[in-house]
């Protein structure tokens, strides 16, 4: 499943245009999951706190810079679109409840 969201999220920045991408690994993808668990055990007043300013963690910004993480989440799917046809995307689209 893992293997997917990375699959997907590279095609995604890909096809997107995302010049400065670097392909997202499995294990860079797990850290991402943990440090969006580690935000929602420990919240902040603002996501950049966790990596800018009085309460910046440690942990979270010595682990990922706050750009990759928020080209990561930008970036983010679980299916690669650019395995469907024109008419599978769009009634793909009207059917996904996300």
């Amino acid at each position: 499943m893992m293997e997917q969201f990375v699959t997907a999220t590279n095609s995604y920045a890909v096809n997107t245009n995302r010049s400065r991408w670097i392909e997202l690994t499995v294990s860079e993808f797990k850290l991402y999951l943990g440090l969006v668990m580690l935000m929602g055990a420990v919240p902040l007043p603002s996501q950049q706190n966790y990596w800018i300013g009085p309460l910046a963690q440690p942990f979270v910004n010595t682990k990922m810079l706050y750009q990759r993480f928020c080209d990561i989440r930008l970036c983010l799917h679980y299916e690669d679109a650019s395995q469907f046809t024109e008419a599978e995307q769009k009634a793909n689209k009207r059917d996904d409840p996300f």
